[in-house]
């Protein structure tokens, strides 16, 4: 099987192409208007224009370069799951980087963080054209390796509090949680 293009309902020598892709940009600018019509109409600005205000920029700029960065690393270290799947197609990476993006931003619209995975898996499904199973494998294992990666820091700050004798009680339990998952994602 041939991988197509993402997201797209063009097909290379399609007598219609020329019909069919103004329309297929036509009809992705229109959804992507009426999600965001959806969204907006359920905001309140001027609360979100308050708590905006009270922020320090500073920090709101540190933490959206902080998820930016966050998720090209992940995208990066997909793309190097995938090559390992035996995906060779040209621009690995910057694909990559492209469906985690979109699987991100339509994950955001639904409740879980599963369904961006799935969105993901299925994105890259249709663009590099490998069998789910695989994909899927790459995607549990990314999960894995994050979930064992921030457990890791967790323990670190954790045992930091402890030298510094400023544990609070609340937490003392939180260290046996965070050890056995990261017991359980080396595994």
């Amino acid at each position: 099987m041939r991988p197509r293009r993402f997201l797209s309902v063009v097909r290379p020598g399609d007598p219609d192409r020329m019909m069919r892709k103004p329309f297929a940009i036509l009809l992705r600018v229109a959804l992507t208007m009426a999600i965001f019509w959806w969204l907006s109409s359920r905001i309140d600005f001027r609360e979100v224009w308050h708590f905006v205000g009270e922020a320090d920029p500073r920090w709101m700029g540190m933490s959206l370069l902080l998820s930016i960065g966050q998720r090209v690393c992940r995208s990066l270290n997909w793309g190097q799951l995938l090559r390992a799947l035996g995906v060779a197609t040209p621009m690995l990476q910057w694909n990559a980087l492209r469906v985690y993006f979109a699987a991100g931003f339509l994950g955001a619209l639904f409740p879980s963080s599963v369904t961006a995975d799935a969105l993901r898996i299925l994105l890259a499904k249709r663009l590099f054209g490998e069998n789910l199973s695989g994909l899927a494998a790459t995607a549990l294992l990314l999960n894995a390796c994050t979930w064992g990666a921030a457990c890791s820091v967790g323990l670190a700050g954790l045992a930091f509090l402890v030298v510094q004798s400023a544990l609070p009680a609340v937490l003392s339990g939180a260290m046996v949680f965070l050890l056995a998952i990261t017991m359980g994602s080396a595994a």
